[in-house]
């Protein structure tokens, strides 16, 4: 992730990424971001890289949970595991096959 890609949901940018840094315990992915004020989600949304089309930029999709509870502000979200597309092609094969 690069700093300024954008942040969405459903398609529609609601964000930008503003830093990337590893963490040195476990190697994970540290991504901040600033969302719009004017956008409250749920606690249980979580963030996965995503990119445009097949060959596009990488941006990050917010995925919205279904909780009465809001992600405060400077908030975590859960991440989902980011896919590359031989590992989409990969499960595509394997799942037709069966």
């Amino acid at each position: 992730m690069h700093f300024g890609a954008d942040v969405s949901v459903n398609g529609v940018k609601v964000g930008s990424v503003i830093e990337t840094k590893l963490n040195p315990i476990d190697y994970t992915v540290d991504v901040m971001m600033s969302i719009d004020s004017k956008y409250k989600f749920p606690k249980n949304t979580t963030a996965q890289i995503s990119t445009y089309g097949i060959i596009g930029a990488k941006y990050i999709k917010l995925e919205i949970g279904s909780s009465k509870e809001l992600i405060e502000p400077n908030g975590k979200l859960q991440s989902k595991p980011f896919k590359t597309l031989e590992e989409i092609i990969s499960d595509i094969i394997f799942k037709t096959s069966k």
